[in-house]
């Protein structure tokens, strides 16, 4: 004789799993709904990746790099999308700009589009340029944006989302985004929009910001802005990288002593002159950037400076020299005293 074990309790508990089974299929199945359906949930400015297909790439490593980047929450629904609506074909090779959490169905449109991304274009912002330069510049690439939005951009001085707030804790309200356009050399889509190369450009000043130099500028006397600010003039009087560290020192000492900076720098650039011996006529220019008129530093940075120019502001080298001239062959001359400033300036700067 056979025994029947299935009691009731069994059965009961046999209903419960298949019951517990059934609601986590079915809310596996709304997820994936959602994830597909859902419409554009990153921050329209300030989060855009750059993602690469390579030719070869099958749906589980396109879909690791969409999430990876943080354009999807889940690559197996994304598999199970492009399979479904016969889509995995159509995935095309290439490097794409897509914002964070833009989604499945809207990486797909992207990544199946006729037309891959725009060929790129190498550009090269110099260092201690103004933001006007760049803009200038930027002119001339054959870029299909409008210029013009873009300047406007800087000029607006909105920080862009995404980055370290600690760019701009102290950022003037009023302020434009003069030195934080971090000069390099950067392949971009021809296409590129004005917030998007201007995240690219920002946020590059972001990633060049160590860990060790966060700490020096918690360390310092100035705040980010102000230590942006003397970069920015001491990228423009100086080019050695030694040099560098001796003028921060300098230009840091007068600060303290409240004795005006007398940069040349940014006397030229309210006249737009390159000369390393601005006129008498130029000095007297009235202007909260003349500073041979006004203590401290000019209201905002005068160039966008290079990280070389930025680690002498925050690592200074201190020295006996409370003055220097530049040649016309843009040597450095250091000088202790006033006297001796004006014996190397009648030396190297005859009438």
């Amino acid at each position: 004789m056979i025994e029947n074990n299935f009691t009731p309790q069994r059965f009961v508990t046999s209903k419960r799993l298949i019951v517990g089974l059934l609601v986590t299929i079915f809310l596996i199945f709304v997820y994936g709904v959602y994830q597909i359906l859902k419409p554009f949930s990153g921050p329209q400015f300030g989060e855009v990746v750059e993602v690469t297909i390579e030719d070869g790439m099958g749906q589980a490593e396109i879909a690791a790099e969409l999430k990876g980047q943080g354009v999807i929450d889940s690559s197996f629904f994304f598999r199970v999308y492009v399979t479904l609506t016969g889509s995995a074909k159509e995935l095309k090779a290439g490097k794409y700009s897509i914002g964070k959490g833009e989604g499945i169905r809207q990486a797909t449109d992207l990544l199946t589009a006729a037309q891959v991304q725009s060929p790129t274009v190498r550009i090269t912002l110099l260092e201690g340029w103004r933001s006007d330069q760049v803009v200038d510049y930027l002119a001339e690439q054959g870029l299909d944006m409008d210029i013009q939005d873009f300047a406007d951009l800087i000029e607006a001085g909105k920080p862009p989302q995404g980055l370290d707030q600690r760019l701009f804790k102290d950022f003037p309200k009023k302020g434009s985004l003069e030195g934080y356009l971090y000069p390099d050399t950067y392949e971009i889509y021809r296409d590129i929009s004005p917030e998007q190369l201007l995240v690219l450009l920002v946020g590059t000043l972001d990633s060049k910001m160590t860990d060790d130099l966060w700490f020096k500028v918690a360390q310092s006397d100035l705040n980010f802005y102000e230590i942006i600010t003397l970069a920015s003039i001491v990228e423009r009087e100086v080019f050695d990288s030694a040099d560098r560290r001796i003028v921060a020192g300098i230009f840091l000492e007068r600060l303290a002593d409240s004795y005006p900076l007398q940069s040349d720098a940014t006397v030229n650039y309210i006249t737009g002159k390159k000369t390393t011996r601005p006129s008498h006529d130029d000095l007297e220019v009235e202007s909260l950037y003349n500073t041979y008129q006004n203590k401290g530093l000019p209201p905002t940075p005068i160039s966008n400076p290079s990280l070389d120019a930025i680690e002498a502001v925050l690592s200074p080298k201190q020295s006996d020299y409370y003055f220097f001239l530049t040649t016309l062959d843009n040597e450095t001359i250091f000088s202790r005293n006033f006297e001796e400033h004006l014996s190397n300036k009648r030396k190297y700067y005859p009438e």
